[in-house]
């Protein structure tokens, strides 16, 4: 099985390779696998499933992180969902893939297969995740995956998403990391000029930076099997 994997932000990017990229580039993992650091957004991401499709793939994933609107998922819990909600449209993801990699998971490993949820934008409020789930009734978004949803029946590629969850939906994000989004990308400079000036921020900085730990110790037990097994997967 070929894989193409997208991956919106480099900190994502560090639980599948130590291999640097500037955003639009990919690279070969293995021989059957393939990466793009593609950016923050539905644009990235098209411009992103473009540039994977240059070299044909099997399937295709959107890899990253979530956020959590319903306490059913915590920090660190790993997302295999069934399908995601594009504007109240459910888009399959592909069970044989799924499946497969689910069967070679740890039972520790905390899973959730239910549907995500697209995000228009950047979830910063408690109140804004909860409309999200009022709304959709999905644990969990992100601002990715819809879009690659649609690209990949489109193209009629069968396609999977990994996520883990960084922000539960009880915790609002910090103003610092708002300001550093922008442009499909994030501006570190931005972030911490703004920290800096906002020690309001701290406390919240330093539980997403302990969530994050737990997203990237999920993703990168999920980066191993896939790479070790879907030589063989099909």
């Amino acid at each position: 099985m070929k894989i193409g994997i997208l991956v919106p932000l480099p900190q994502e990017l560090s639980s599948l390779t130590k291999i640097k990229l500037q955003p639009g580039n990919c690279v070969g993992l293995t021989e059957n696998i393939r990466v793009c650091l593609s950016g923050v957004g539905r644009k990235p991401t098209r411009l992103g499933f473009e540039k994977l499709l240059s070299d044909p793939v099997d399937l295709v994933i959107s890899w990253g992180s979530a956020a959590g609107l319903n306490k059913a998922v915590e920090a660190g819990d790993l997302l295999i969902p069934e399908a995601i909600n594009v504007g109240n449209q459910m888009i399959h993801t592909n069970y044989d893939f799924n499946h497969q990699l689910i069967s070679n998971l740890p039972h520790t490993l905390r899973i959730n297969r239910e549907p995500l949820a697209e995000c228009k934008g950047i979830l910063a409020t408690v109140e804004d995740k909860s409309n999200l789930y009022a709304a959709t009734g999905c644990v969990a978004g992100d601002m990715e995956s819809g879009a690659l949803a649609q690209m990949a029946a489109q193209h009629q590629v069968p396609f999977a998403v990994i996520r883990s969850v960084v922000d539960e939906a009880d915790m609002p994000l910090p103003s610092a990391l708002l300001k550093g989004f922008g442009k499909g990308r994030f501006d570190l400079p931005a972030f911490l000029g703004r920290a800096l000036i906002n020690p309001s921020d701290w406390p919240l900085i330093i539980k997403l930076a302990m969530n994050f730990k737990k997203v990237k110790k999920t993703l990168n037990i999920a980066s191993d099997i896939i790479k070790t097994n879907s030589n063989t997967w099909r």
